[in-house]
């Protein structure tokens, strides 16, 4: 019989459900839209979410073309705030923010900061002086509807790749293999043929963007551009989980898993 004992759980933490991460994640004690995206150079939260944080990280980082962004998790007791109503609402720690920007500050990060915002740091105010007039009021809007959409597509875009790939070989090997496979093995970000992956090309076209318009007329093009040969899903799924329907020709080009006369020459991997 092995003399071995288990070490009691308190010295293996990470065996209990337990932790300071859980506080990173409200849902834990049910609270809802506590991922939240504020701007100091609007000094309005322009955005919020229930889900992922990371989901919203990443739109911090793609907006960040357009305004300073702070990605802020809610406290238990912060107050609860909707995409209806979040633009009432600003912050009382300015002094935390000035790195990132803020209306008498002209310094502009141009990356989304994560943070946890404390108690009694948020309040209701109402509507920003800075934009009442009908051109502004309506550009902020314009932006607040853009995040909307811009958060939405990058939910799309990492769920369906990482649903529907069958092996990320480019993104595993360079993490994993490192400098450690033959120079001549032809690696891919995913089973389209963008260059460097179609995540990081659809948050390019959105960082770049400058409407939902343009964003969505890019977007088409780049899946007709790079996904006319790939049978693997990830162009549909992304556009189920956008809510809107593919283009006529890029449905003509068949259901996942289908190859038509056009792109039969497609290998799958078995792994």
């Amino acid at each position: 019989m092995s003399d071995y004992l288990p070490e009691p759980e308190s010295a293996r933490p990470w065996l209990s459900d337990k932790g300071f991460h859980e506080t990173f994640y409200p849902l834990s004690w049910g609270k809802e839209y506590s991922y939240t995206l504020f701007s100091p150079s609007i000094n309005r939260f322009i955005l919020v979410d229930s889900l992922d944080p990371w989901m919203m990280h990443e739109t911090g980082k793609v907006l960040s073309s357009k305004v300073s962004t702070m990605v802020y998790i809610l406290d238990k007791e912060t107050p609860i705030m909707t995409n209806d109503d979040c633009l009432y609402f600003t912050t009382l720690h300015k002094k935390l923010e000035k790195g990132f920007g803020s209306p008498n500050i002209p310094a502009h990060r141009q990356t989304a900061s994560l943070s946890k915002i404390p108690p009694n740091m948020i309040t209701r105010i109402g509507w920003s002086v800075d934009f009442i007039k009908p051109d502004r009021k309506a550009a902020l809007i314009r932006l607040h509807e853009y995040a909307q959409f811009v958060l939405r597509c990058v939910y799309a875009i990492h769920l369906a790749v990482n649903h529907r790939l069958f092996f990320p070989e480019k993104e595993y090997f360079d993490t994993f293999f490192h400098e450690q496979y033959p120079k001549h093995l032809t690696l891919t970000y995913d089973s389209t043929t963008a260059p460097n992956g179609m995540i990081n090309h659809i948050k390019t076209i959105l960082y770049d963007s400058q409407s939902t318009e343009e964003a969505l007329s890019l977007i088409h093009e780049s899946w007709r551009k790079y996904s006319k040969h790939d049978p693997s899903g990830i162009r549909q799924m992304f556009y189920g989980i956008l809510g809107i329907s593919q283009p006529d020709d890029l449905e003509k080009l068949g259901k996942p898993g289908m190859l038509n006369i056009e792109n039969n020459h497609q290998t799958m991997w078995v792994v």
